[in-house]
């Protein structure tokens, strides 16, 4: 289709990817000096358009949230025109995104939740096992504070406070906390 529902401007200027709505959906890599298309990825089925785009300041990947059930984000190395990496993110959309400044790194931001992700995507989705429950935090807590919080139990890639039902902005007091390995997550709060 015509309608671009992502745009993200490459680091040297030159360049420019757009993220389209259809099924099937289209990520594509133009120049915005000629128009051209250096590359065009179709995503994968049932998705219906992509939420967000972002160039990694080495100019190497372009990450695109899909807009599917899982909310999976893929990572290109769009030169070569490979997909380096991908993960489902789970039942919340992607709304923003963006490298770390030496491209290792890619941190999201979720529809509905406060999301913070460290250390890059990998093909292997063990985050279930890797997720752990925890209530009773402070309803003042923010994000900060409480991935501070859960850093003394191991390395914290993701933290999800969680709302209140009903309420604009209050927190619950409850979250979800991803570990980096399935060992940290088993050793962490309330093991």
């Amino acid at each position: 289709t015509d309608v671009v529902t992502a745009t993200a401007p490459h680091p040297d200027g030159d360049l420019c990817a757009t993220g389209q709505v259809g099924e099937p959906s289209h990520v594509v890599v133009w120049s915005t000096l000629t128009g051209d298309v250096k590359r065009r990825w179709t995503l994968n089925a049932g998705c219906r358009a992509c939420s967000c785009l972002a160039f990694s300041p080495d100019s190497r990947y372009l990450a695109c949230a899909a807009q599917d059930d899982d909310h999976v984000v893929y990572v290109y190395d769009w030169a070569d025109g490979v997909l380096a990496a991908h993960a489902a993110t789970g039942a919340k959309k992607v709304l923003a995104m963006s490298f770390s400044a030496d491209s290792t790194k890619l941190v999201l931001s979720g529809d509905g939740s406060a999301v913070r992700r460290k250390d890059a995507l990998s093909g292997e989705d063990t985050r279930k096992a890797r997720t752990v429950f925890c209530s009773g935090i402070p309803e003042e807590s923010t994000i900060d504070q409480a991935n501070e919080a859960f850093a003394k139990h191991g390395t914290v890639l993701c933290v999800r406070l969680r709302k209140a039902g009903g309420s604009k902005g209050k927190l619950s007091g409850d979250a979800t906390v991803e570990f980096a390995t399935v060992e940290e997550a088993a050793a962490g709060p309330g093991a």
